[in-house]
């Protein structure tokens, strides 16, 4: 369970009364055994009833914790993980580019970026290019800074820039993401 902003944690059980009478018994919810709620279920002979109980993920602490739901007769538990979100991580490739396109001034490349962590996050994605035609160079665009949502993925359009020479070179680089 990551300790994310708006997630919740929930159990959900089954009470059954065993018994040959109607009755009523408090159903508690419980985390290293702090009661976080509890429902008072009525039930008559042989009846069961879901209960479910719901808490936000950063209300918990890190680390191993023992989830239980008990009434006065049973109690289930389960071994639970709460642990810190995995942050922003960035993975780019170009969508419209191969090795064997050459570049030209003012070109714009597209460049997928996904955010395969678990926070929101900007990125600062710039495209390295370089050529060996000719008179070797390589150059890097200016950067851009990009928010990507946690999970998702957004294209950015990089220009080319290659007012300073006249090469025209082949794509021989990587994308960069800070």
């Amino acid at each position: 369970v990551p300790q994310l902003a708006g997630e919740t944690v929930t159990a959900a059980a089954t009470v059954r009364n065993t018994g040959n009478e109607t009755g009523s018994d408090a159903v508690a919810f419980a985390v290293d055994g702090e009661t976080i709620a509890t429902e008072q279920v009525e039930l008559g002979s042989g009846e069961t009833a879901d209960v479910d109980f719901s808490t936000a993920a950063t209300t918990l602490s890190t680390g191993d914790r023992t989830f239980s739901i008990a009434t006065q007769d049973s109690e289930r538990t389960a071994a639970v993980t709460v642990r810190e979100p995995q942050p922003a991580s960035f993975e780019t490739a170009p969508t419209n580019l191969d090795a064997e396109d050459t570049l030209a001034d003012s070109d714009t490349v597209t460049v997928e970026i996904e955010n395969t962590g678990e926070l929101n996050g900007t990125a600062e994605v710039a495209l390295s290019y370089a050529t060996t035609a000719g008179r070797s160079f390589s150059r890097t665009t200016t950067e851009e800074a990009v928010t990507v949502p946690a999970g998702e993925s957004t294209a950015v359009d990089l220009s080319i820039d290659l007012s300073d020479t006249a090469r025209v070179g082949r794509f021989d680089g990587e994308v960069v993401v800070a």
